[in-house]
């Protein structure tokens, strides 16, 4: 027994080194948890998800509440996460999310099943979101009429960096969408879906959001990073004296803050009324509702 109690403490002590003090998979401070055959350091949310990839692939034990053999011990301080990191995340593409610790869960998901079950980086060029500069598939979409979800075709084109979708097969495109001036954000809360994705773009002097989701995660992740990759190749070509590394970081944007609040007009005269508020980069936007697909006002933070 104290044999394994000193193994516990030795173990905590590496989990507080510089290279392992923050989950190997979200960058949460402090992990308590460890994939003892991977060899990673992990955070309560991260070792749960790891848990459901099933022992074969990782094996989880708390820190602090399991027992550790001397080897396992011994594995953990010769990898880590830093180890892992050069081999698990070798080819990850410059345009790729990668979660942090208040991403959405299916970010943080299809990220660890990217990683350690799908082995997407260990190779180079191990994974494509586009097939040719093409991307084309069916996502639930949102009617405007009658708020019920119907499966659209999408058409996702890198060579004129547009997205398009369709209503009817044999007709023109409902709309089509210059990437350049669409953003995309993960709404799960909003949409009460898990897999919720929203297009905000703007159009003919007002802004429209197309509320989508997919049945898999992996769909709608993969969905979201080639959106990120078409738009990645777009500011390549627009900024061609940019280094890569700041062009990716300027890509799709979370909204800063969403919530109801309370209106009134600009005389100060008229009721006042709720409206849905979202902050988003430079601009304050309002709608009726959450969920509205048009007609919002925005305003220059």
């Amino acid at each position: 027994m104290a044999s394994l109690e000193k193994n516990r403490q030795i173990l905590i002590s590496i989990s507080t080194e510089p290279k392992n003090n923050a989950c190997a998979d979200c960058g949460e401070m402090d992990p308590d948890w460890a994939s003892c055959n991977i060899g990673v350091f992990l955070c309560t949310k991260c070792a749960g998800i790891h848990r459901n990839l099933g022992s074969h692939i990782s094996k989880i034990k708390s820190l602090r509440l399991d027992n550790w053999e001397t080897h396992q011990v011994e594995f953990m301080r010769q990898n880590g996460n830093q180890v892992a990191k050069e081999k698990y995340e070798k080819h990850v593409p410059l345009f790729y999310r990668q979660p942090g610790p208040n991403d959405p869960d299916v970010v943080r998901e299809q990220w660890v099943r990217a990683k350690y079950d799908r082995k997407e980086f260990v190779q180079e060029n191990g994974v494509s979101y586009l097939q040719g500069g093409i991307k084309e598939g069916f996502l639930h979409k949102r009617r405007k009429d009658d708020n019920k979800f119907q499966l659209r075709r999408f058409l996702l084109n890198e060579h004129d960096y547009t997205l398009r979708y369709f209503v009817n097969e044999n007709k023109e495109p409902k709309d089509v969408i210059a990437v350049m001036d669409m953003n995309a954000c993960f709404c799960a809360g909003k949409m009460g879906i898990p897999n919720a994705l929203q297009i905000t773009y703007t159009k003919d002097g007002s802004t429209r959001c197309l509320y989508l989701y997919t049945e898999d995660g992996k769909d709608i992740v993969d969905w979201y990073n080639a959106f990120r990759a078409t738009k990645f190749t777009l500011n390549r070509v627009a900024f061609p004296g940019t280094n890569a590394s700041v062009l990716a970081q300027n890509l799709f944007k979370d909204f800063t803050k969403e919530g109801w609040l309370w209106k009134t007009g600009p005389s100060g005269k008229e009721s006042w009324k709720q409206r849905w508020f979202t902050l988003h980069d430079r601009y304050l936007m309002y709608f009726n509702m959450p969920l509205v697909v048009s007609q919002s006002r925005s305003s220059s933070r």
